[in-house]
């Protein structure tokens, strides 16, 4: 018999199952889901989200323990075509399996227990997942069930991770074109993978991996390898913006100029730094971005620091200017980035080690890279981690705050055509430390 009278939402049951379970519970076989599965056993997860359960997101999924501290989330999706071939269908599905390997070393929750987004179709071990229904459109604004042939890794996770049961974390622009976007809504840091700066989230927890494709007639296309290197790494100047002191320059110990090659000290036509000693001090020689002229020969520049005599100061500041610049300018240190003038075209190929490039320019005119994580960091924050465990089960820990939370977030906000009442969102909603349960755990 129904019991949604009989419980109360602020007082939640003892055990797995809590406040208001009933009222979401779609058949009695959902009762069985509210288990933690063994070692080697499943549970399946299918669970619609709407305002009147008071469950945040959908959860469909198969949640298959394979070890103590190991989990996978299975996926079952159907792509569909919209505006786009089914040659492009097929690259869809390719391009998130290979975000899901990509994005895996990096969803690790509580205690060292890891986690791993998988997509299979029907066949395989019982249970089978619920069947999702996604459309592929050729480019513009998509979610969970719409995807864009231009979406990245980072919003292939985040779309997948809705249907896992997590929430949207970001104010909309034009609450009128979005439904249920207003004041109300809960906002998080922007260091969350559900929040709007997922794409910077993702880079610094898993490690960037783009395609730039390069314009027909492009500088780039045949220019020498080691030109090309320069003009997609870091220069001295993203090197000096990390500096923590910058008074050197501020006080012109060091200053930054161009040189004429020598013999001593020829031309720079790859990325990499060359030191000097001199009196006092150091000088610097490395390859410049050429972003105006049509040679693609780096521009060649010189750091010079020189300390007055006896200016103890100028000494300790320069030998940090050194070791930062020193650091910054090793291989093992570098992050490429689209050299100008390319097109940005998203995901690439999960494959490449770390810190390596692909080279396709003549034949396909585009270059691929995957840089290092900048984070030792989970992608998912604890509360994250913990609600898709749960999966349609709230449980008594961080994910019962997290569902009550996320009734205010992007999926339930107040509706836009209604007064503006944000008197019953809880105030621990408003801090994003207890909303999220803390910060990301560390990576092993």
């Amino acid at each position: 018999a129904d019991c949604e009278t009989c419980l109360d939402a602020e007082l939640p049951l003892q055990g797995l199952l809590n406040s208001g379970i009933s009222s979401s519970l779609q058949s009695l076989s959902d009762i069985s889901a509210c288990a933690i599965p063994d070692v080697g056993e499943a549970v399946l997860h299918d669970q619609l989200g709407h305002t009147e359960n008071k469950i945040p997101n959908n959860s469909q999924f198969v949640l298959r323990r394979t070890g103590d501290k190991s989990w996978n989330v299975e996926f079952n999706a159907k792509f569909t075509a919209v505006d786009t071939t089914e040659a492009q269908v097929a690259e869809m599905r390719t391009r998130v399996e290979q975000c899901f390997a990509q994005a895996s070393p990096a969803m690790t929750g509580p205690d060292g227990h890891q986690m791993r987004l998988t997509l299979r179709g029907d066949s395989g071990e019982s249970p089978k997942p619920p069947l999702i229904a996604i459309n592929v459109k050729t480019s513009g604004r998509g979610n969970a069930n719409n995807f864009s042939m231009d979406f990245s890794c980072a919003t292939v996770i985040h779309e997948f991770l809705h249907h896992a049961g997590l929430c949207d974390e970001y104010p909309e622009g034009n609450p009128t074109e979005i439904q249920n976007a207003a004041a109300c809504r809960v906002i998080v840091h922007e260091d969350s993978i559900m929040s709007v700066d997922m794409q910077g989230t993702y880079d610094d927890a898993v490690g960037l991996a783009k395609r730039c494709v390069l314009n027909p007639g492009s500088k780039w296309l045949n220019a020498p390898a080691g030109h090309l290197a320069a003009e997609m790494s870091p220069d001295a100047n993203d090197i000096y913006k990390t500096l923590p002191d910058k008074s050197a320059f501020e006080k012109n110990w060091c200053t930054v100029t161009t040189f004429a090659a020598t013999a001593q000290r020829p031309l720079l036509q790859t990325y990499g730094a060359r030191f000097v000693d001199i009196p006092r001090g150091f000088e610097m020689d490395f390859a410049g971005r050429n972003v105006t002229r049509y040679q693609t020969l780096p521009s060649q520049y010189r750091l010079i620091c020189k300390c007055p005599p006896g200016n103890s100061q100028c000494q300790a500041s320069i030998t940090g200017v050194r070791a930062k610049m020193n650091e910054g300018y090793q291989a093992s240190n570098r992050r490429f980035r689209c050299p100008t003038s390319s097109q940005d075209a998203g995901a690439s190929d999960v494959g490449m080690n770390q810190g390596t490039v692909r080279d396709e320019r003549v034949s396909a005119g585009f270059v691929e890279f995957r840089n290092p994580p900048r984070l030792n960091r989970s992608l998912l924050h604890p509360a994250h981690f913990m609600r898709v465990l749960r999966g349609s089960c709230r449980a008594i820990d961080r994910t019962t705050l997290y569902d009550r939370c996320a009734q205010f977030a992007y999926r339930h906000s107040q509706p836009a055509d209604t007064a503006v009442d944000c008197s019953n969102v809880p105030a621990e909603c408003r801090d994003p430390v207890k909303f999220l349960g803390g910060a990301p755990a560390v990576r092993p």
